[in-house]
């Protein structure tokens, strides 16, 4: 099963590569590799937006392969991108740690607590070798846990990793060269029309005290659930054990598992041992059953036994690469059926188990720090059988990897060179720079001055040129144009200016806001659209015409889409941006602060509401709506009251019968008295009394 096979990788990286070969890191001091080396005084710092300077993280992991592809790496940094490096002897110790380290946790192999709740720089940038296909999962979480700092995977080192059988290279010649038999196909191996053993030792030839027996408790020929699942694809119940059901490995010997091929007679069978507990023991216990092939299976009892026993005796033996351990005996690994993961994914495993993604991780940031790493780790490209001189270099001579990776460096230059990217082919977010005249520009073919790529500023944005330089493109920094405004470095585009702002000069960082009397209701703009003549707006930025208004103290006349400002005389309130259609209706779109209103004591009628008059009595005006009277009273200015109704002396009430009574024998007295007044005072007395009638309160008729 898949899951079986992940944890069999991930086994085998965090326990075994320490292992594996390795010396001390002793860093070359004092003493460059290459003859044309960038000067160590010569080198550069990483420098971030903080203006921190810190050099390139370059981790390695405790495995031979890991150790071999970062040091190369370092030294190329070094000595031909010219950039100073990390020499912290810190390593992870598996695939998962180093994910961590790139995403800038602080204690990245410490599983119980990563340390990645810190807001710090990363330490490390480049990490090569990493077996990703056996960490999907960790990869997965902290892409989406640590998205703003998780690393990125460049692709593969240029090669695969392979957990197989092998067989010495040596045999499979001499069985072809004498019986034309192909050893390292599956099919050669079938007991029905071949002998394979006559190839190889017998199982008799390794001492048993090399073995682990079968019944100890925790190794995979005591494991349960695997058995069933082999009884179950294989139908091979005569090869396990069972009792109070429990499933076993039938090891007759107490050592061996004979697969049915050859369990008849031991003598026919081919030894194949494994590690550990039995590393994918289950896997070639199913190919050996289902393909009849006659090998049985073993398990090392230590690492020791492990790494002796492939190479004094004749046999198969699970494995691994690239790694250094068997290298001298040149294996060659053993053809199955092509991959099939819905089997694999079902517990089916007699097709060949997945390859190994071996990549090349760097940090988020690096691209920002230091594009040209980035492409050097993206374009290095390491074929299989060159790390695997490396390795078999380190295994015979014990020197250091720095004196290693530097004779192959040496011996490999056409190779390496086409790692080292062209500093002026910039990727999106930099601009071609002339490092010499220390200005940006757009031509990256000069003689005298040197090209290299440079983040593009604020106020400027990159954009892809095509030149054909080496047929490829390369970006250039460009200034932001009138309309637009860009405050961040390394921008891909310039953002046009929003509604109430403009932009009049070319490379801006921000966008002005329109002054007061102007307004912006469009994007992209170059200048603002004036408000209509004896207009103004109440502050910056306005984004439409309708902010555009009266002053304080005028009302706009025109109800239509024109203005015609007018000043309020007395009686009247005329806030900024006053509106006749607001006056009438007694409220503003805009609030009641920008409300005209009838001041208390004044009256409007509807009909003419900037007519103002002045009340006798400031109490029967309220003011606010034209047509606004208190206590009922209605006509110009407050005046009366409705038909039917009567002034009571705060407010006008029906009239009652009785109260009409009294009014009428009222008004007959009064004519009766005035009458006689006629007929014994003068004319001046009439005009007087004329006067007094003119005078009265309308008020009081009903």
């Amino acid at each position: 099963m898949r899951g079986l096979m992940v944890s069999s990788i991930s086994y085998l990286i965090t326990l075994l590569a320490p292992l594996a070969y390795l010396v001390p890191l002793v860093p070359l001091v004092g003493a460059s590799c290459l003859d044309d080396a960038v000067p160590p005084g010569q080198r550069k710092l990483l420098v971030n937006g903080n203006g921190e300077s810190y050099p390139v993280g370059i981790l390695q992991s405790t495995w031979a392969a890991s150790a071999a592809a970062n040091i190369l790496a370092r030294t190329l940094v070094e000595e031909v991108l010219g950039y100073n490096t990390t020499g912290s002897s810190a390593t992870a110790s598996g695939t998962v740690s180093g994910y961590y380290a790139l995403t800038g946790c602080r204690d990245f192999n410490n599983v119980t607590d990563r340390g990645c709740n810190q807001e710090v720089r990363t330490a490390y940038h480049v990490y090569l070798e990493a077996w990703t296909s056996a960490s999907v999962s960790d990869w997965e979480h902290i892409q989406t846990a640590y998205s703003s700092m998780a690393p990125r995977n460049l692709g593969s080192m240029g090669y695969v990793g392979s957990l197989s059988t092998f067989l010495p290279r040596s045999i499979q010649a001499q069985a072809y060269s004498t019986k034309g038999k192909a050893l390292q196909f599956f099919r050669s191996w079938n007991a029905s029309w071949n002998q394979p053993s006559d190839f190889f030792d017998s199982i008799s030839s390794v001492s048993t005290s090399k073995l682990v027996p079968c019944n100890k408790p925790g190794s995979a020929m005591t494991n349960d659930p695997m058995l069933r699942r082999h009884v179950k694809w294989t139908g091979d119940s005569d090869g396990v054990l069972i009792n109070n059901d429990v499933y076993s490995a039938r090891c007759d010997d107490g050592f061996w598992w004979l697969p049915p091929s050859c369990r008849g007679n031991a003598t026919l069978c081919v030894p194949w041992i494994t590690g550990g507990s039995g590393w994918d023991e289950e896997q070639f216990m199913q190919k050996f059953t289902v393909f009849n092939m006659p090998i049985a299976v073993g398990i090392a009892a230590t690492w020791t036994d492990y790494t002796e026993l492939p190479v004094s005796v004749n046999m198969p033996f699970y494995w691994w690469s690239p790694d250094p351990t068997f290298l001298e005996i040149n294996p060659i690994v053993m053809k199955f059926p092509e991959h099939n993961a819905r089997e694999f994914r079902e517990g089916l495993m007699t097709s060949a188990a997945s390859q190994a993604m071996i990549s090349k991780l760097i940090s988020q940031d690096l691209m920002l720090l230091a594009p040209i790493v980035q492409s050097f780790v993206k374009n290095l490209d390491l074929p299989l059988s060159e790390m695997e001189a490396m390795l078999l270099d380190q295994k015979n001579t014990q020197d250091t990897w720095e004196e290693v990776t530097c004779r192959w460096m040496k011996s490999n230059r056409a190779t390496w060179q086409t790692w080292i990217p062209d500093e002026s082919e910039c990727f999106p977010g930099f601009g071609l720079y002339d490092s010499v005249l220390q200005k940006f520009t757009d031509v990256r073919v000069n003689a005298t001055n040197k090209i290299v790529c440079q983040a593009c500023p604020p106020g400027t944005y990159s954009q892809k040129l095509e030149d054909n330089h080496k047929s490829r493109s390369t970006h250039v920094c460009l200034p932001c144009g009138q309309g637009t405004s860009q405050a961040s470095g390394a921008s891909l585009s310039c953002k046009p200016c929003q509604e109430g702002e403009y932009q009049n000069e070319m490379q801006s960082t921000e966008c002005k806001r329109c002054d007061f009397g102007t307004y912006q209701n469009e994007t992209g703009q170059v200048a603002c659209k004036a408000c209509p003549n004896t207009t103004n707006t109440l502050g910056f930025g306005s984004v439409a015409e309708t902010d555009c208004g009266c002053p304080a103290g005028y009302i706009d006349m025109d109800e239509r889409a024109s203005f015609d400002c007018v000043q309020c005389g007395e009686g009247l309130t005329c806030p900024a941006l006053s509106q006749l259609k607001d006056l009438k209706h007694g409220i503003s779109a805009l609030g009641e602060k920008f409300t005209p209103k009838i001041q208390k004591g004044y009256y409007a009628a509807q009909a003419s509401p900037t007519a103002i008059f002045r009340c006798n009595s400031a109490s029967l005006c309220s003011g606010g709506t034209p047509g606004s009277c208190a206590g009922g009273l209605v006509d110009t200015p407050c005046s009366q009251c409705r038909d039917g109704k009567t002034w009571t002396g705060n407010c006008c009430e029906d009239c009652g019968a009785m109260r009409q009574v009294l009014w009428f024998f009222a008004i007959f007295c009064m004519f009766a008295f005035l009458t006689l007044a006629y007929y014994l005072t003068t004319s001046k007395v009439t005009s007087k009394a004329t006067m007094l009638f003119a005078t009265m309160h309308p008020l009081a008729c009903c």
